[in-house]
């Protein structure tokens, strides 16, 4: 199933994607997909290489640039862009600013309260995975790094700008074959070997890394015995992990299972097991995805030694790191 007809089948599930759905911001089409349409920019006064989702009129009134996302390798080019982020500013008092984005949010999403954390002034719109974050820095509260922002020198209105940060809180839905898989899975191991202190969040809620998005699916009824465990589909076809999202990895896909091991020093230690990707696509083409860690250096030693002798796949313990 390509990913164009996956995004076909996931219609708008939250505030976040019908809002920008409803202003034109083809947020849907993949990363590679908008990189075309819009061209990369360096341009910008954090100089990072970023692409502007350029529509008329804007989504909101007085951004400052259009919402944009950074064109980093890690992220894959056959995926959307899930964070998205903006600035917006009437004038050079961070107050002023954050409540005229709150009054256009709120508007759309309902009333937020515009709180104080730590050094700023933010208020947060939030379903599930997806949010809406504003924040400002109020000129009392900043330290003594803020002077230093190039950003800022490039661009003055900045300094008391306010920050918009988009999630859109989409993951790939499943295939067909992929519940097939899940109904089948046979499991290998727990994704962590100690006792938590606090519940695990439900899927819908959990944070996720957005460099991981290919191998990570939506939440789906019956994801819950899932939790915790990681193993194999029945047929050997995939690796199926789910701790703060549910991953689904094709065996073929995976060049190599690694532990990194960690002695304690500063910190407590530990260890990491992972799959090593083949990821297809030249700007980053192998990546570590977590499938389990382990309490102690050395948890998990034998099991990745198991998983390989049934995978057919190598593995490789590393050098012992210290916890500095």
């Amino acid at each position: 199933m390509t990913h164009r007809r996956e995004q076909e089948q996931s219609p708008a599930a939250n505030p976040v994607q019908g809002w920008l759905d409803g202003t034109a911001v083809p947020w849907r089409l993949t990363r590679g997909e908008l990189m075309l349409k819009y061209g990369t920019r360096v341009d910008s006064p954090f100089s990072f290489e970023e692409v502007y989702l350029q529509v008329s009129p804007p989504p909101l009134r007085d951004l400052l640039y259009p919402l944009s996302f950074l064109a980093l390798s890690r992220f894959s080019p056959a995926m959307p862009p899930v964070r998205l982020s903006a600035y917006l500013s009437v004038g050079d008092d961070t107050e002023e600013n954050i409540q005229h984005a709150v009054v256009q949010c709120a508007r759309l999403f309902g009333p937020a309260e515009v709180r104080d954390v730590y050094n700023t002034r933010s208020a947060v719109w939030r379903w599930g995975a997806a949010s809406i974050r504003l924040t400002v820095w109020p000129p009392e509260r900043r330290e003594r790094w803020f002077g230093n922002n190039n950003a800022h020198k490039r661009d003055p209105r900045l300094v008391n700008a306010c920050s918009m940060a988009v999630n859109t809180g989409w993951r790939p839905p499943l295939a067909q074959h992929e519940r097939v898989w899940l109904d089948d899975f046979k499991p290998l191991g727990e994704t962590r070997n100690w006792q938590l202190k606090t519940p695990r969040q439900p899927l819908e809620d959990a944070y996720f890394r957005e460099n991981w998005l290919e191998y990570m699916r939506a939440p789906y009824e019956g994801e819950e015995r899932l939790r915790g465990r990681f193993g194999c589909s029945a047929d050997g076809r995939a690796l199926i992990a789910c701790e703060d999202a549910l991953l689904i990895i094709p065996m073929a896909q995976i060049a190599l299972f690694k532990v990194r091991r960690v002695l304690p020093a500063k910190g407590r230690g530990g260890s990491t097991l992972m799959a090593c990707c083949a990821t297809g696509y030249e700007d980053c083409p192998v990546k570590e995805v977590t499938i389990a860690e382990g309490e102690k250096a050395d948890d998990l030693n034998d099991l990745v030694a198991q998983m390989a002798a049934r995978t057919g796949i190598a593995f490789e313990l590393t050098a012992y790191d210290y916890d500095c």
